[in-house]
C-alpha cells in the first residue's frame, strides 16, 4: 500500500507541476498578448488625437487668416491706422477686436511698434506682445506660435495697406489670435 501511495502522490505532483507549468505558461502569453494590444491600442489613439489637434489647428488658422484679411480691407481700421496716435488706435481699435471674436488683436505702426492690443484675458503684456510681434515679422511669418508663460496663441499676421501698385502705402500690420487651452489641446 505505501508504494501504491508514493505512485499515485508521484503522478499527482507530476499532473500539478506540468498544469502549473502550463497555466505559466499560458498567463504570460496572455499578458504579453494583452500588453501588445494595449500598446497598439494607446499608439492609435495617440496618433488620432495628433491628427484631430491638426485638424483644428488648421481649421483655426484657415479661420484667422480670413479674419485678419477681412479686417486689413476694413477702411475705418485703415483710417484709424494714418492716424499713427496710438491712444486713437487702442480707443478705436476695441470695435475691430470685438468684430473679429479672436482671443487677440494687435495692431502695430510700419515699424512694428505696437499700437494697440486687446486679449479676452489679461496675461499678455504689451511689452511681450512687442517682443513676439518683433519675432514673427523678422522671421516674415504670417502665422506662428506666440507662448508667454503659461498663455499659448495661434497667431496670424497681415499688413494693411491703402492704394494699389507703385501707390501702395503701408499703414501697419494687423495680428489677430486664438488662445490654446485645454480644451483645445
Amino acid at each position: 500500500m505505501p508504494r501504491a501511495f508514493r505512485l499515485r502522490t508521484q503522478f499527482l505532483l507530476a499532473t500539478f507541476a506540468i498544469l502549473l507549468a502550463l497555466t505559466s505558461t499560458s498567463l504570460l502569453v496572455v499578458r504579453q498578448s494583452v500588453r501588445s494590444e494595449v500598446t497598439r491600442q494607446t499608439a492609435e489613439a495617440v496618433a488620432a488625437s495628433v491628427r484631430a489637434f491638426d485638424r483644428v489647428q488648421r481649421e483655426q488658422q484657415a479661420e484667422l487668416v480670413h479674419t485678419a484679411a477681412l479686417l486689413s480691407q476694413l477702411p475705418t481700421l485703415k483710417a484709424v491706422m494714418t492716424t499713427e496716435h496710438a491712444a486713437t488706435i487702442q480707443d478705436t481699435s476695441t470695435e475691430f477686436w470685438q468684430i473679429s471674436g479672436s482671443d487677440l488683436l494687435v495692431l502695430a505702426d510700419p515699424a512694428g511698434r505696437v499700437m494697440a492690443s486687446h486679449a479676452s484675458e489679461p496675461g499678455l503684456s504689451r511689452e511681450t506682445i512687442g517682443r513676439l510681434l518683433s519675432l514673427t515679422l523678422s522671421r516674415s511669418e504670417h502665422a506662428s506660435w506666440w507662448l508667454d508663460g503659461n498663455e499659448l496663441f495661434l497667431v496670424v499676421t497681415r499688413p494693411i495697406t491703402a492704394g494699389a501698385g507703385a501707390e501702395q502705402q503701408v499703414l501697419g500690420t494687423l495680428a489677430v489670435g486664438r488662445r490654446i487651452n485645454a480644451s483645445v489641446a
